[in-house]
């Protein structure tokens, strides 16, 4: 007998369906840091300002800001010193790059003393000096004479000028006198004494 057909050959099992990736969780971003607040600066510098040194000067508007340094914006002086635009307004020349404005204040310094003075007589009654001899001819018993005397800051009279006088020789007399006396010398505001004309003043002679 002939032999048996061969048994059919069993199917190959199915390949497995491939399976989705799972995509990863999406990640959470983070806040980013807080960068501290900005110190308020100095004024920043002035540019240059280039024009035609031929064209007409117009002073009637306003005018600009001007430096050697570059612009950079915001609050600007002439002598800024601060390389990036400026925006508070506290900002001014003499400040410090970066500076908050909070320091205290130095104290104002009091005014020097006024040591002035005018120049003046060392008294007004000059009967040492003696009396006219015209005024005893004519029997005057005494004589006043205004003048000003010009002094020296070693209290030296350097001239007269007599603005009143009686006659009887007490002009000429008094002049003579003042030649020979001491005054006081006039000072400036820090103490040093200088050469000055005394305010009009009147003397006395009496006779003795």
């Amino acid at each position: 007998p002939p032999p048996p057909p061969p048994e059919p050959e069993a199917a190959p099992p199915p390949e497995p369906e491939p399976q989705a990736e799972k995509a990863p969780p999406p990640s959470t971003p983070q806040a980013p840091a807080e960068a501290p607040p900005p110190a308020a600066p100095a004024p920043a510098e002035a540019g240059q300002v280039l024009t035609d040194p031929d064209a007409p000067v117009d002073l009637t508007g306003d005018g600009f800001v001007t430096g050697t340094g570059e612009y950079r914006g915001g609050i600007t002086s002439s002598a800024g010193t601060a390389k990036n635009a400026v925006r508070d307004v506290n900002a001014k020349p003499g400040g410090v790059p970066g500076g908050t404005g909070t320091a205290v204040a130095p104290a104002a310094r009091a005014p020097d003393k006024d040591l002035s003075q005018a120049a003046s007589p060392i008294g007004t009654s000059w009967s040492d000096c003696g009396f006219p001899a015209e005024a005893q001819l004519d029997g005057v018993e005494y004589g006043i004479v205004k003048m000003v005397v010009t002094v020296s800051t070693d209290g030296r009279a350097k001239s007269v000028t007599i603005l009143a006088d009686p006659g009887s020789g007490f002009g000429n007399h008094a002049r003579q006198c003042a030649m020979r006396r001491t005054f006081k010398p006039a000072l400036d505001k820090t103490g040093q004494a200088i050469v000055s004309s005394t305010p009009p003043f009147s003397v006395r002679f009496v006779q003795n």
